[in-house]
């Protein structure tokens, strides 16, 4: 009974199983004739890229080695055929592709253990030196090879033609196979907010504005493309500072492949243009500068996004936090503990001037407070702890123990920035004082 009802599971889940490498199959051949539109129409805004690299990744990441594989291996074969590829790399050109996904996929799965969101920069820089890197270099002499022994390429052909087939394949998988990873797992490419949305809003109109001169503009020079070029790159750079990964990953596609590539759809515009004179080759100067500078932008979306995160986690757990987080530079204190700002009655200020924190300590404690604070600030020594009398909002004395470190010092030695905490010990001192009290008079 237990055989069937395994039988029967297995084969409800068969039509879903040839259902997923179909589309999977469909989706890679558009995407490789895309890519090969783009790259020979306009040999990129900027670089060639091979977008289909990055969905097989992200799909295997998702679905499984199982399905990624039949769908790259067949996809890239009835591309092959529209393309009318040679018949030695017509069968064994995919294998190439598969062999490039496989070793992808070992690497990020089993090797290593990401968070496929990409949660720390750590994860999207393991992404990056096992998920992009490694395939391509494999499947690159693979392709190369069957290529020089069905047509006898030159040594420098080969030397083109496998830098090429790296750089497009690792670029299709540095900005598509995390797209992909998003898209596929129904990821808000959305800013929060609206004024947010308004914003990107207005980066992509520039975008197009830059894809219109590159593309419609006759007879501009190499100055004017190169100036436009960089133009596209600050944007991204900036939507990357400003809304993080997901969101830079929607706008690289947008700039790099899809605008483009649709525009490349009427090579009578486009015959002319090139990244630089006579651009009709792979120039490693060009495409790698193009590699990089997306690269760069990336790894910036993806520290941004850690750094919010981890700023909100500490926000978190300073609301709830019984002791107070500060830190002073010359511009004055910041308290980072909320509760802790209303209990001394300075909740609206965000930067709080040192004579307000001076006039909080008890005017007994108060030059013994100053003296140490000057010590630590020039360096002359490493950490400051000290238990004082504070006012509270009320009006009461509080025991505060305060703890300073320096965090940042200057060419001159002296301190720029000073870190440290404080906590409430009043009940404990009079829960002390209270025992003290308690066994003095049993004597």
């Amino acid at each position: 009974m237990k055989e069937k009802l395994l039988t029967a599971k297995k084969e409800a889940r068969l039509p879903q199983f040839l259902i997923q490498i179909g589309w999977m199959t469909f989706a890679v051949l558009l995407l490789s004739q895309a890519g090969g539109w783009f790259s020979k129409s306009s040999y990129g805004i900027i670089s060639p890229i091979w977008p289909s690299a990055g969905f097989a990744l992200a799909v295997a990441l998702i679905y499984g080695l199982e399905r990624a594989v039949p769908a790259v291996y067949l996809g890239t074969l009835a591309s092959n055929l529209l393309n009318g590829e040679p018949v030695a790399f017509l069968y064994a050109g995919p294998v190439g592709y598969v062999l490039e996904l496989a070793l992808g996929w070992v690497l990020l799965t089993k090797i290593v253990r990401i968070d496929l969101t990409f949660s720390s920069l750590g994860d999207f820089g393991k992404f990056v030196l096992l998920g992009c890197l490694p395939g391509p270099l494999l499947a690159g002499f693979y392709g190369v090879l069957v290529l020089h022994l069905s047509e006898n390429l030159s040594a420098s052909q080969m030397a083109s033609g496998y830098l090429g087939y790296v750089q497009t394949n690792a670029f299709g998988t540095l900005v598509f196979c995390p797209f992909f990873l998003f898209l596929l797992k129904r990821q808000d490419f959305r800013p929060p907010t609206m004024i947010g949305r308004y914003e990107l809003l207005g980066y992509s109109l520039a975008l197009a504005g830059f894809v219109w001169l590159l593309i419609s503009v006759q007879g501009i020079g190499q100055s004017v493309r190169f100036v436009s070029i960089g133009g596209v790159l600050m944007l991204s750079l900036l939507v990357s500072i400003r809304f993080g990964l997901r969101t830079s990953t929607l706008f690289q596609a947008m700039f790099i492949f899809l605008v483009p590539a649709f525009a490349a759809m009427l090579p009578s515009r486009l015959i002319d243009m090139r990244t630089v004179p006579g651009g009709g080759g792979f120039q490693l100067s060009v495409h790698g500068l193009a590699f990089v500078s997306s690269l760069g932008c990336l790894l910036v979306a993806a520290y941004r996004d850690e750094l919010a995160s981890l700023r909100m986690k500490f926000a978190l757990a300073l609301s709830f936090a019984d002791f107070c987080v500060w830190d002073w530079s010359p511009s004055g204190w910041v308290c980072h503990t909320p509760s802790w700002s209303g209990k001394f009655g300075l909740a609206g200020l965000k930067v709080i001037p040192d004579e307000v924190v001076r006039g909080l300590v008890h005017p007994d404690d108060l030059s013994y407070f100053e003296e140490n604070f000057q010590r630590l600030a020039s360096s002359e020594i490493p950490q400051w702890s000290q238990i004082l009398r504070m006012r509270d909002a009320e009006g009461r004395w509080l025991w505060i123990q305060f703890c300073a470190k320096p965090v940042r010092p200057t060419a001159d030695d002296e301190i720029a920035v000073v870190a440290g905490v404080m906590r409430d010990i009043t009940g404990e001192r009079e829960a002390v004082a209270t025992r003290i009290s308690a066994i003095e008079n049993n004597v």
